[in-house]
Order: C-alpha cells, then sequence, then structure tokens
C-alpha cells in the first residue's frame, strides 16, 4: 500500500505550496506520532495526505472537489495532466477511478508504478469524511486544524505530521478495508457518473463540473419541509419544556427532509383540537408495509418537539403488557431472595404519564381482539391508569397515540369495533402515487436518473400486481426490496438488473423455488 498509494513522487513536499514546502520530510518529535511504537522514532510528512487535508479544508476554494453522493459514498473530482479524475469512494472499501478526456470519453487510470503515475491525492480525499467519523485521532486533527484556519503556518510543523503518520498507519495497517490493488485503482463504470448515480447532493469542499447536477436534473417535490413544519409548530413545541434525557427521545431529520401530508394532517389536528371538549389524541394509520408509517409518526414527533416511544404487538400480546414490562433484576447482589424478574413500567403508560408520543406498531397482530379493548378507558386524557406498584396516574393531556398497522398479510386479524371508534380518525394509505414513490426513490437511494428509476419501478409493479393475482402473499413485495433493488444497480455500476432484481425482489416475494420461476418467466423474461 504504501508504495502505490501513499509514496509516489506525488508524495514530494516540494509540490506542496507555500509554506508546506519547506517542511523537513522528517522529524524525531514523538509528540508528532499518532501513535507510537517501540523503536519507531521518525514521523514523516507525506506530501498526498497533507495536499489532501488542505484541500479539504479549503472549502469552496479547493481546487479538487468532493461530494457526498449519498449516506454510504462519496466521489471526487480532479483536474489532472492526464484528464479530470473521476473517484468512487464507498463505506465498505470499494475504490473506482477513470479518468474523463477532453472528448468525454473515459480511460482507466494508469498504474501506480507506471511512467507517468496518477496522483493519488483525490483518492484519498475521498476517504477524509469516514477518516474523520471512524479514527478519533483523525477527528481530533482536523477539529483542529478546522478551528485555525488562518493559521494553517503556525501548526503545520504539528498537526500535518501527526495527521501524515495517523493515515499512514490506518491504511498500512489496514485499520480501514479497500478493494486497493497493490499497483492501482479498479475501472469505473462511465455510466456511473454519465447517468448520474455520482451526482452530488451535498458538495463538501471545491466546486464540480462533471460531478454536479445537472439544471433540472433533480426536481422540486412539492411538499412541506421539516424546517417549514417546525416553523409552522413553533408556538407549540415552545411550550414544552423536556429533561435533557427526554431531549435524547426527540427524533432529528435533516431540514429539507420533506413532511408526509399524513403526518401534517395528524400533527395540525392534534395541535389545533388541545382546546375543545373531546380533543383529538388517538389515531390510527393503516396501509401496506415500507409505506413510511412509522417514520411519518418519527418526523411529526421530531415537527413537534415531542419524545416518541413505541410498542411492537405480537400475537400473544396480553392487556397487561402494554401497561408494565417483565425485566430481569439486576439488583440481587447479596440479596439470595431477591427476585430474578422485576415489573416496570411499559413505554405505553411511561408516553401517557408524561405526555409523550407512542406508536403502537402492528396491533392487528394480536390473536385476541379483546387485549385492545381493555385500553379502551385510558383512551381520553386525564383518564386513570394503574402503575406497577399499585398506584394510579393520569394519563397527560397532552399524550397522544399513534396506532401503524399493516394491512394485506396472512397473520393480520380483524380489530375489535370499540377500538375502532375510540380513535379520532384513521387515515388508510393502500398505495403510494407513483410520483411520490419516484421521489422517495430518489432520495433513499441517492440515484437521480429518472431513465433507471422509471425501468426499475415499472418491473416492480408489474412484480407486485403478478403476485398479488396469483394469491402470492407470503412474502414481502414492498418499497424497501424496490428500493434495494434500485441500490444494488447503482453499487454494481448500473447494471445487472436482472440479476440483482431476483436477489432483492424475486426471492422475497415468495420463498417457493417453483413461484419465483413463475415470476421469472411470466415478468422478467418480458421486461428484463
Amino acid at each position: 500500500m504504501r508504495s502505490g498509494f501513499l509514496n509516489s513522487k506525488y508524495a514530494d513536499l516540494n509540490r506542496l505550496p507555500e509554506p508546506y514546502c519547506h517542511m523537513e520530510p522528517r522529524t524525531i518529535n514523538k509528540e508528532y506520532m499518532s501513535v507510537y511504537n517501540e523503536g519507531q522514532r521518525l514521523a514523516e510528512a507525506n506530501g498526498i495526505v497533507i495536499r489532501a487535508a488542505l484541500e479539504y479544508l479549503g472549502g469552496s476554494q479547493a481546487r479538487t472537489a468532493l461530494v457526498k453522493v449519498s449516506e454510504t459514498s462519496y466521489a471526487t473530482e480532479a483536474m489532472t495532466d492526464q484528464g479530470i479524475l473521476i473517484t468512487s469512494v464507498h463505506t465498505n472499501g470499494r475504490v473506482r477511478s477513470a479518468l474523463r478526456k477532453d472528448d468525454g470519453s473515459y480511460v482507466a487510470v494508469p498504474a501506480f508504478d507506471a511512467e507517468e503515475p496518477i496522483d493519488t491525492m483525490p483518492v484519498l480525499l475521498g476517504f477524509f469524511p469516514m477518516l474523520r467519523e471512524q479514527f478519533e485521532e483523525v477527528s481530533r486533527i482536523l477539529d483542529h486544524m478546522q478551528e485555525d484556519s488562518q493559521n494553517l503556518r503556525d501548526y503545520a510543523a504539528g498537526d500535518l505530521y501527526k495527521l501524515s503518520d495517523s493515515i499512514y498507519r490506518i491504511f498500512t495497517e489496514k485499520r480501514i478495508e479497500t478493494d486497493l490493488k497493490s499497483n492501482g485503482i479498479a475501472y469505473l463504470d462511465p455510466e456511473a457518473v454519465t447517468i448520474g448515480g455520482l451526482r452530488s447532493n451535498r458538495v463538501l469542499c471545491g466546486a464540480p463540473s462533471v460531478l454536479a447536477e445537472e439544471p433540472g436534473e433533480k426536481k422540486k417535490t412539492e411538499g412541506m419541509t421539516v424546517a417549514e413544519a417546525k416553523e409552522e409548530f413553533a408556538a407549540f413545541a415552545a411550550e414544552n419544556e423536556w429533561t435533557k434525557e427526554e431531549e435524547q427521545f426527540i427524533p432529528v431529520f435533516e431540514e429539507d427532509f420533506l413532511v408526509p401530508e399524513e403526518t401534517l394532517k395528524m400533527a395540525r389536528r392534534y395541535v389545533a383540537s388541545r382546546g375543545e371538549r373531546r380533543p383529538m389524541v388517538n389515531f390510527m394509520w393503516r396501509g401496506i408495509t415500507a409505506y413510511g408509517k412509522s417514520t411519518g409518526v418519527e418526523i411529526m414527533a421530531c415537527i413537534l418537539h415531542m419524545p416518541l416511544l413505541r410498542v411492537t404487538c405480537n400475537s400473544n400480546m396480553e392487556t397487561q403488557d402494554f401497561l408494565s414490562d417483565f425485566v430481569p433484576n439486576t439488583n440481587t447482589e447479596g440479596k439470595s431472595d431477591a427476585p430474578r424478574f422485576m415489573h416496570v413500567e411499559s413505554n405505553y403508560v411511561k408516553a401517557l404519564e408524561r405526555g409523550y408520543i407512542v406508536e403502537v406498531q402492528e396491533i392487528s397482530r394480536i390473536k385476541d381482539s379483546g387485549v385492545l379493548v381493555g385500553l379502551n378507558e385510558y383512551d381520553r386524557a386525564g383518564a386513570m391508569i394503574p402503575l406497577v406498584d399499585g398506584t394510579y396516574t393520569r394519563r397527560h393531556k397532552r399524550a397522544l397515540v399513534v396506532y401503524t398497522d399493516n394491512v394485506g398479510y396472512n397473520s393480520c386479524r380483524p380489530i375489535d369495533a370499540s377500538v375502532i371508534r375510540r380513535m379520532s380518525f384513521i387515515i388508510d394509505s393502500y398505495d403510494l402515487p407513483k410520483e411520490k414513490t419516484m421521489a422517495r426513490l430518489e432520495l433513499n437511494t441517492g440515484v437521480h436518473n429518472q431513465g433507471v428509476l422509471e425501468k426499475c419501478y415499472q418491473v416492480w409493479r408489474k412484480i407486485r400486481d403478478f403476485c398479488y393475482t396469483r394469491g402470492m402473499t407470503d412474502g414481502s413485495i414492498s418499497l424497501s426490496e424496490l428500493e434495494m433493488w434500485v441500490l444494488a444497480v447503482k453499487l454494481d455500476g448500473y447494471s445487472n438488473f436482472r440479476e440483482n432484481c431476483i436477489e432483492c425482489v424475486v426471492s422475497k416475494a415468495t420463498n417457493d423455488i417453483e413461484e419465483q420461476e413463475e415470476i421469472i418467466s411470466s415478468v422478467l423474461d418480458l421486461y428484463l
């Protein structure tokens, strides 16, 4: 790794700008070594590491562009004598590079030991966000450098030696795995760039041109963002006073994340009805799995700034399970007669007592429909709730219960009418409109090419309709399967559509081999 990746002619300190080009190549100062091993007496300054750090901290003035493609991948774009170097770096260690020539064609990157090797600084730059997140020593050094970004020359003799030593050790000791070869980098399929899979969703430094989003490439989806929703409910949120511990249970979303219409409807009715004789504090949201119901409840907790707890139902659930949990007793030291288990308040009771939101998931899986009937008395604000110590408390006036339930599975059972009657209203979400599906698919996968998304969406719909028509409902063919298929295609350089469809969609639609073959012959053979 050292000779090919971090130690080529581009590691020469003479290639550094002023004043860094005057640094001594080595130092015996032990304080400059990130990890000191007995017998190791030198710390070397590496020009590739130093230039990558200067670019990373250079902001929009950096000559090399670093973009965040998704939560798991980054890409860099650098102008070189051989062309524009495009590199894709994935958190699983997958690295791909290609040179884009003036005529728009792409060629493989020269080997590290070639007569004119490629400068690997942009490749290393692609790793910097991961290095900063995974290794405390790197994070600490970069944080210090960023704090003193106006005085780079003052600390160059310290932080840059430490950073060089730290990153050298990380890669040579294989503390971060990569698929980099000993003499070069695997070829980046041009379609990963031309189709739009590497288009940035956030520029971390520099000013990309090839990797920049094309005008109109990402269409703004109509709807309210989390930031806008927070502003709408700011007055309500300001009335809530939570402890630091309670704040930990309030979900956090990106400010530009779109809020589902169902979430806004529940939040608005909940807040607007607070002064009514019968406020709306019990909702039910039914729909197909992976529609986004639980995420929608999380977003509601975020924009209302309320803690969120959850209860997940099972077939053997009893009414008492909603009121208390049976957990191991950890306070038995020196007490031979101490019980091994004890009852504690359930999430359901905690939320009702303290004014939180509680999501009760998959209630139709409960075998005995009378279980939820036993909770009807607690469905109104101010209701008395029994506690595990024999005392009682009242339901907080702000406590909000959202029952989310999947439909269409053999394990789903009828819900008692008295439970339905207690709901303020019920939202049914049986099919996400195509435009919202495509927007969600683009957001969650980082694939912005509409042709790829459309192709996968149409085939997925054909498979889903085929399964429903044939009564194949024992598996799962939700939006999650569609998202994983698109993501797998992206990770394979926008190839292997058929193979990935079989693995991500068909194999999960049914575990019956004959039924899988029927799906393949009746759908995939026609459309893929």
